[in-house]
């Protein structure tokens, strides 16, 4: 996933009622840009939402007017009545070595030091070391704003689409390799054994004893993340699991079967479609728009991935899944 990047402005169109701001579309997103500042074809780089900023010159204008010393983190946000989703800077923000080399897509998060914003661990979760990717990789699903000609590999896989809740909490990866011992992780970090939530919910459900499995959830409730889900107490929800004898993901019907034969709490199912009647990103969205969780709060979003095969995405280079964020979500 890529944090900032060369992109291409394809569309601005005006905001009603504003004479100093207009709406520009990159790749799936929306963004508000001052007026005149940018036109159709400008290649300029685009940073999403769920990111955070260096403090710099050109990130300036993003402070908190109230606390300077906040941490520039993108959020979605509303200007006049309408979405705005990620940033747009001008090539020129870059180092003057790079400009004349580079290209349409080409990532420039490390050069511009822009990062993912990290959830952060829940209390007494102890880190003994970095996640073993060695195994399973990091659970991060790909935007589909993104990624928008991920739209064709989905509507063209031949397969029952899943569509699934995005849970609200905090990564969780349980890893058992063959004959070795049980390995807990938060999104990056392998974890100390102890009484922390992370290895209280994995012996929970014996996921210790699954010998050659791999697990990957989202531990959610109490105090993480600020409860958004409103549950009492904590919940651990799978989205994946992987086979590591086999070194092959179960497919989401699978994960289904396995989960209740297990006594495993799978992630919420929002809705099954035939890849074929998937209309438009556009729908996607309204959907994502209008999920909610149990006490009535706008949902982080949606997962999508075929339901009965896996299939590799020749875009994303892996298993085809992705995300999309529900715009009035405020995590």
């Amino acid at each position: 996933m890529k944090n900032a990047s060369i992109e291409t402005i394809i569309d601005i169109q005006p905001i009603p009622n504003s004479d100093n701001i207009e709406l520009a579309k990159v790749l799936g997103w929306q963004s508000v840009v001052k007026n005149n500042e940018y036109k159709i074809g400008d290649n300029v780089i685009f940073v999403p939402i769920d990111t955070v900023l260096p403090d710099t010159d050109w990130s300036a204008f993003l402070k908190d007017k109230k606390d300077p010393t906040k941490p520039i983190i993108l959020r979605t946000v509303k200007m006049r009545g309408v979405i705005s989703q990620g940033v747009i800077f001008p090539i020129s923000i870059l180092p003057a070595t790079l400009i004349r080399g580079i290209e349409i897509g080409e990532d420039v998060s490390s050069v511009l030091g822009i990062t993912h914003f990290e959830k952060p661990l829940p209390v007494n979760a102890d880190a003994i070391g970095t996640f073993p990717s060695v195994y399973v990789s990091i659970t991060d699903e790909d935007n589909l704003n993104s990624n928008p000609d991920v739209l064709a590999e989905l509507q063209n896989c031949d397969d029952i689409l899943e569509i699934t809740l995005k849970m609200d909490g905090t990564s969780f990866t349980s890893i058992t390799p063959i004959g070795e011992p049980t390995q807990i992780c938060s999104r990056r970090l392998s974890l100390k054994d102890s009484d922390n939530l992370y290895w209280s919910y994995a012996r929970k459900y014996n996921l210790l004893n699954f010998d050659g499995y791999a697990f990957q959830g989202e531990l959610c409730g109490g105090n993480i993340n600020g409860n958004n889900m409103g549950l009492q107490g904590h919940e651990l929800y799978i989205f994946n699991i992987k086979d590591l004898r086999t070194v092959r993901r179960l497919t989401s019907q699978e994960l289904t079967r396995f989960c209740i034969d297990k006594s495993l709490v799978k992630v919420p199912v929002i809705a099954h479609i035939h890849s074929t009647d998937l209309v438009s990103l556009a729908k996607l969205q309204e959907i994502a728009n209008n999920v909610k969780y149990d006490n009535g709060k706008p949902a982080e979003g949606i997962v999508i991935r075929p339901y009965t095969k896996n299939v590799k995405s020749a875009i994303l280079l892996k298993d085809l899944s992705v995300k999309v964020i529900n715009q009035n979500y405020k995590g």
